[in-house]
Order: structure tokens, then C-alpha cells, then sequence
């Protein structure tokens, strides 16, 4: 659902979209101060239109597609309003500590051995459900 019916409250595609400034930021190398002071808001308002917790103005939209050198669609890429399993949903019903452990793994898509970084999900996975012999828990 594009648009959510509260006033003010960011709807699926809301989040979509900051997960997609998430992905754009660190691909370019941008810290969120940086970004942040590039368009003239604070580092706290990135985290917020990251984190879907609100909205993006168009026009402020259109500044990070010009600063982060990508087209205005880039930030719409792969949405599907009627998805069942949406990912954006599943994110926004995280509680705190599993956003900060998702915002980890997605800083991990931009590294070059992808590979390996999968297979070091796989191996943190092993070990928090106790499928790794080799892990000892404290």
C-alpha cells in the first residue's frame, strides 16, 4: 500500500525508498553527516527517511538523486505494492536491535568479495543458532 491513510505516517514504499538512500549512500562512500549537510538537513533526518520513519519531500528526492548520481527512479527500483512478503514490511516490524543488525548486513552489499560475505552471514547465522560446533558462547 503506496499510501498509508494516518496523516504523516510513512507507508511500505516510504520505507522502500529509504532503504534505497541506505544502499545509494554507502555505494557512493557517503556517511550520513556528510549527506546530510550536502542537502541541508541533519544527520538525525537521514537516519529517519533510512529507517522509513519519514517521509521524502520530492524535491529533497531530486537532490539525492543529483548528489548521489543516480537517476530518480534508482530509489523506486525492484517495488512491488502488492508483495505479500515485502521485505520493507518485515523491516518496519523489527524491533530496534534487528534494524541495527539489518543495517549491518546491508552495509556489507557494497564490499567487493560478495562471496565471502555471504558466507560470513551464513557463518554468524550458524553460530546464534547454535548450528556452529565451532563457535563458543560466552
Amino acid at each position: 500500500m503506496a499510501c498509508d491513510k494516518k496523516k504523516g505516517k510513512a507507508s511500505d514504499l516510504d520505507v522502500h525508498i529509504g532503504m534505497q538512500l541506505r544502499q545509494r549512500r554507502a555505494l557512493r562512500g557517503y556517511s550520513q553527516e556528510r549527506l546530510a549537510g550536502e542537502v541541508g538537513v541533519t544527520f538525525q533526518q537521514i537516519q529517519k527517511y533510512e529507517n522509513g520513519g519519514n517521509r521524502i519531500s520530492a524535491s529533497t528526492l531530486y537532490r539525492f538523486s543529483k548528489i548521489l548520481k543516480c537517476p530518480v527512479n534508482y530509489f523506486f527500483e525492484d517495488w512491488e505494492e502488492e508483495d505479500a512478503a515485502n521485505p520493507s514490511q518485515i523491516f518496519r516490524e523489527l524491533p530496534p536491535r534487528g534494524i541495527k543488525l539489518v543495517q549491518k548486513i546491508l552495509s556489507i552489499a557494497v564490499v567487493q568479495d560478495q562471496d565471502m560475505a555471504i558466507k560470513g552471514c551464513h557463518v554468524i547465522v550458524d553460530a546464534y543458532t547454535g548450528k556452529s560446533k565451532n563457535v563458543r558462547k560466552s
